[in-house]
């Protein structure tokens, strides 16, 4: 749950702020966080349990699709990603601005059901399934 909600909050600074250096690293940083809570995970799992590959390949792609959805962000607004790196010829913003105008109402939707359909049901089942192994165990 702490991996979603360092993701989603990342996410909604994208769809919601103006994109700018400060949207930018804040969304780096939550890929760094992602990524140590990842490892936590994994080291924890993997001294209790064996991990077979299919979680293992899953656990790849939930490692690799943040970083694809940074990448991406900064090739849509390069001179901001150039700035929060120092290069470029625009100057770093560093402010949280609404974005203006807003994303549609219905991208939003759209986005916010495919978020709960494809990353919080999975998150949810995996959640109950851990509760239930631990009540089994007991």
């Amino acid at each position: 749950w702490l991996m979603l909600a360092e993701l989603g909050l990342g996410m909604l600074a994208i769809l919601l702020l103006e994109v700018n250096a400060l949207v930018i690293a804040l969304f780096a940083i939550a890929c760094l966080a992602h990524e140590v809570t990842m490892a936590v995970d994994l080291a924890y799992a993997h001294a209790h349990r064996d991990i077979p590959p299919v979680e293992q390949w899953v656990h790849g792609i939930q490692q690799a699709i943040p970083w694809i959805v940074l990448l991406c962000i900064a090739v849509l607004h390069p001179g901001q990603a150039m700035a929060l790196l120092g290069l470029g010829g625009e100057s770093a913003r560093w402010t949280l601005e609404w974005r203006e105008p807003g994303l549609p109402p219905g991208y939003l939707l759209a986005f916010a059901g495919a978020a709960l359909l494809l990353v919080g049901l999975p998150f949810a089942r995996e959640a109950w399934r851990a509760a239930h192994a631990v009540r089994s165990h007991r």
